[in-house]
């Protein structure tokens, strides 16, 4: 009776030992599945974003769309706080519209992205994966950046695109008319004494006054030939900005977009010359 004692309490540790071996394996296999399974955000993001914005691509030349670092790098300058990156890039997602574009480079390359009819609640999981997630980057992306922007993560809207389209031949400037550069003045100054700009509608104002004397300069403009081409690509970029200036929803976009006018204003002068 004894030794059968023995033997069933050692039948039931034995039990009892690979059942707590087996819930340990069990929970071991969960663990790694939990670990091996992507963030949903990253899931919507590779579902929804990588047909056109793919980090595989070989070169920029064949890119459809910005990589999604470079669309994090720009937001991230833009919009400082985590709140308004996911809430201006989820915006962005659902309702992709020219004049809320922070990337006019971008758009002016491949056009407007399409609306994708992704919900709001899937688009702020993407928004805040991307913001709290460091992003795969293409192989040539670094030494775009490098080329483009001196390593500075871009510009913002529109980046130096333009720049590198009227780009000086062995150093000369473009030949600029008198008119011409007197206009330029007219606008540079427009948008340094721009302040107290408290609403969109001030933002909207001062666009109209930028619309002004851009319609003047193309008025009073007398130049020709290849320093006329260069005017045109030099000035496409810069009406694109004031459009958008024009159709600000927020003071913070239109003080950012504002920036970018006056920017490229003060770059004139080392394109063009009198």
């Amino acid at each position: 009776m004894k030794n059968g004692s023995i033997a069933l309490m050692i039948s039931l540790l034995v039990l009892v030992f690979s059942a707590c071996a087996d819930n340990t394996t069990t929970t071991n296999k969960s663990d790694k599945v939990a670990h091996d399974v992507e963030p949903e955000g990253l899931q919507l993001i590779k579902k929804n974003c990588y047909a056109c914005h793919n980090p595989n691509t070989n070169s920029h030349d064949d890119i459809i769309a910005p990589p999604l670092i470079a669309v994090k790098n720009h937001y991230s300058r833009a919009y400082s706080s985590k709140d308004e990156f996911v809430r201006e890039m989820t915006n962005w997602i659902v309702h992709p519209e020219e004049e809320m574009a922070l990337m006019m480079g971008a758009v002016n390359r491949f056009n407007v992205m399409p609306s994708l009819g992704i919900s709001k609640e899937d688009a702020k999981k993407m928004a805040t994966y991307i913001f709290e997630n460091e992003l795969e980057k293409p192989k040539w992306f670094a030494a775009h950046e490098k080329e483009m922007h001196g390593g500075k993560n871009g510009q913002g809207m529109g980046g130096n695109m333009w720049k590198k389209k009227i780009a000086l031949v062995d150093g000369k400037k473009w030949h600029s008319d008198k008119a011409t550069f007197e206009h330029i003045q007219a606008l540079k100054r427009i948008g340094s004494n721009a302040n107290s700009l408290e609403q969109t509608g001030d933002f909207h104002q001062l666009a109209a006054q930028f619309s002004k004397e851009l319609d003047n300069l193309l008025n009073d403009c007398t130049m020709e030939g290849p320093d006329h081409n260069a005017l045109h690509k030099y000035l496409m970029p810069l009406m694109k900005k004031n459009k958008m200036l024009g159709q600000v929803k927020s003071v913070q976009r239109g003080a950012h977009i504002l920036q970018k006018i006056q920017s490229q204003l003060e770059e004139y002068q080392n394109f063009f010359q009198e």
